[in-house]
């Protein structure tokens, strides 16, 4: 699998990636669990997981991430309190100020209240 570096280079191979941010070690294991699958099948794009302890740490950490983000798609994925929503925002800001591609607000599964309640 590829390193930031290699994920940053523009590299071809990779361009089609998309990342993923959500809140929480339980979220990033959860998540991880629940596209794995998907992922494997190719019945999605590789999405790559970063985490955020905090919801309000969201937007800086798109801006650190920048030249991961730049061109491609983000999907947040925040909790889906009134903390998260309004991270989402904020990051979805962010992501745009630094030129990625595509910028969707996801959600776990009905019935969980975040992503690490959707693992399988």
């Amino acid at each position: 699998s590829p390193g930031v570096q290699q994920l940053a280079s523009g590299d071809p191979e990779f361009m089609r990636d998309e990342v993923l941010i959500l809140e929480g070690g339980t979220s990033l294991i959860g998540a991880t669990a629940y596209f794995m699958e998907a992922i494997a099948d190719e019945s999605i794009r590789p999405i790559w997981i970063l985490g955020v302890i905090g919801a309000s740490n969201a937007a800086g950490v798109v801006t650190a991430f920048a030249p991961i983000i730049r061109w491609r798609t983000l999907l947040i994925g925040l909790d889906g309190d009134p903390a998260g929503e309004t991270a989402a925002l904020a990051a979805a800001a962010a992501a745009r100020r630094v030129g990625a591609r595509e910028v969707l607000r996801i959600r776990p599964p009905a019935g969980a209240k975040d992503w690490g309640e959707a693992a399988p």
